[in-house]
């Protein structure tokens, strides 16, 4: 599993979870295979979670996405 981890105080630039656009799924993708081809894990199935953490005013607001998006070697 990888995670990747979006912070933002309020919303005025749009929630975390949107800032893990196409570019940055491609990117992480890529990351992901390259992870498992040198650890000869290309065989085990893997998952990209996205984890939004809003801060401001008292407690910090989580939301966890899982499996966000595919991860396929191309």
């Amino acid at each position: 599993m990888f995670v990747e981890v979006k912070t933002r105080e309020g919303d005025a630039f749009g929630a975390g979870a949107e800032a893990v656009a196409p570019w940055k799924q491609q990117r992480l993708a890529r990351m992901a295979i390259d992870y498992a081809a040198r650890h000869g894990l290309l065989d085990t199935p893997c998952r990209v979670d996205v984890v939004e953490v809003t801060v401001g005013c008292g407690e910090p607001l989580v939301e966890v996405y899982r499996n966000a998006f595919d991860v396929r070697a191309t």
